[in-house]
């Protein structure tokens, strides 16, 4: 009867082994695919980073561009002005002549 048990628990003890064995598997295959993942994370990461970085540059170029447009608007107005008065001024003589 004691032989009947030994080999009753080897067998319990190797269908223990079997499941353990299969539960890690299937850990390590869960880890395998969250290795991945954070991999192909940290790919979109840098992606977006440099996305970003890109988009930084060209707004800062916008921001150039429009400051030297209001320079350039600001040049305008003044001409329009100093023009103005030139015309006000020439009239002026011309009514005193």
């Amino acid at each position: 009867m004691h032989r009947v048990e030994e080999v009753q628990h080897v067998s319990m003890a190797v269908r223990a082994d079997v499941t353990l064995e299969a539960q890690l598997q299937t850990e390590r295959e869960a880890l395998d695919r969250k290795e991945k993942e954070i991999v192909n994370l940290e790919e979109q990461l840098e992606q977006f980073r440099e996305e970003l970085e890109n988009k930084s540059e060209e707004v800062n170029q916008l921001h150039m561009q429009l400051e030297i447009q209001r320079k350039e608007i600001s040049v305008h107005q003044q001409d329009l002005q100093d023009q103005a008065r030139l015309a006000q001024v020439l009239e002026e003589k011309a009514q005193a002549d």
